[in-house]
């Protein structure tokens, strides 16, 4: 006889709140594995993408973990309606297993109204997480003898991820998103061509790995990276009536780097991201400038040296993810000599600011 959860959901997308709690349960009911069930028509949600597109993420967050395991039988079902008690019914419930149905405290709330619920509850033994704003409904608790996961509330949603706020979610879902344009990915698309959008993905996919590997927040690293050219293809006439609006300080400036402080005002519009860390690294992506913070260092260098520029960067990418502080001090070198040898003229303040500070000082940078 073996222990087992059921985990139902959207799972529009996964996200790694998902796998902690479900990791959480299987230590508290010493259960032999969690069974993913993606619903493929869940009664009180509208998924925001299609079903094939939501068990390929679970695929990829679900792989080489054997405790884990992931059932179609809903998402292959031909029911409008998928209901917990008939998959239960039909598909788990043999009477050789003890089954635990894992749900949240929103769904909790709800159990009196799910169908077939006192039968259901014959079957089953509900284990609930709380969710932020959820509070638990002590009469359902009672009525169907619900245990309570212990630990921390998790305040991941997989509607932060779909609008961009948080993604913590394992880096090769986040690969899935970009790949096929999904979620944020959508919004994106209208701003950028498909070479700006691919170029913004390898800036995120590596900035996120330099951060990692340094022991940074990645996740910040990786939304920074993704939208720090939204305004790189506006018209300019556009860009400039952002930057008299929010940045007229920055105006005299060269036009060609109006879209690194526009990308502010606009991400704010689009995603609703309000985090000043994003915000800092991206406002000088382009010209750098004195004492940048670690996160607008990472930025700097992944835009420089992103693998799609079509030079070989190896070395440089090296040496960001051993050490990001180090790795910036080369690139920005590099990225002067650049510019000197094709005679590009970037003498602006805050470019020859940031040289004079990292390159023409760097002797105190060896201390």
């Amino acid at each position: 006889m073996a222990t087992i959860i059921l985990f139902g959901g959207t799972f529009d997308p996964i996200h790694t709140g998902h796998l902690k709690i479900a990791h959480r349960a299987l230590e508290e009911v010493k259960a032999d594995f969690c069974v993913f069930l993606p619903a493929k028509n869940p009664r009180w949600k509208t998924p925001k993408t299609d079903s094939l597109s939501r068990v390929e993420l679970l695929k990829i967050a679900l792989e080489g973990k054997k405790e884990f395991q992931l059932s179609l039988v809903e998402i292959n079902s031909d029911d409008k309606i998928n209901y917990t008690y008939d998959t239960v019914k039909k598909y788990f419930s043999d009477g050789k297993n003890i089954l635990y149905y894992l749900i949240g405290s929103d769904q909790e709330q709800k159990l009196h109204e799910w169908y077939q619920i006192d039968a259901l509850a014959k079957m089953v033994h509900f284990l609930v997480y709380y969710r932020e704003g959820y509070p638990l409904d002590l009469k359902n608790q009672e009525n169907y003898s619900c245990k309570v996961l212990k630990g921390k509330e998790e305040m991941i949603s997989s509607s932060d991820i779909r609008k961009l706020r948080r993604l913590y979610t394992p880096k090769k879902v986040l690969d899935a998103i970009g790949a096929k344009r999904l979620y944020y990915m959508k919004d994106l698309e209208k701003f950028m061509s498909s070479k700006r959008l691919n170029h913004s993905l390898s800036v995120a996919s590596l900035a996120y790995e330099i951060a990692l590997r340094n022991d940074m927040n990645e996740e910040k690293a990786y939304i920074a990276g993704l939208i720090h050219d939204i305004a790189r293809e506006m018209p300019i006439q556009k860009q400039k009536e952002y930057m008299k609006r929010y940045y007229p300080e920055y105006f005299d400036l060269p036009e060609v780097v109006f879209h690194q402080f526009v990308a502010i005002p606009f991400a704010k519009e689009i995603f609703d991201i309000q985090d000043k860390e994003i915000f800092d690294a991206i406002e000088f992506h382009t010209t750098g400038k004195k004492n940048m913070s670690p996160l607008a260092m990472i930025l700097f260098s992944a835009d420089k040296i992103e693998p799609l520029r079509g030079y070989d960067s190896s070395f440089l990418i090296d040496l960001c993810l051993k050490d990001y502080f180090q790795g910036f001090l080369e690139v920005l070198k590099e990225n002067k000599k650049y510019y000197e040898q094709n005679n590009i003229d970037e003498k602006n303040a805050y470019t020859m600011d940031c040289y004079r500070y990292y390159i023409e000082e760097k002797e105190k940078w060896k201390n």
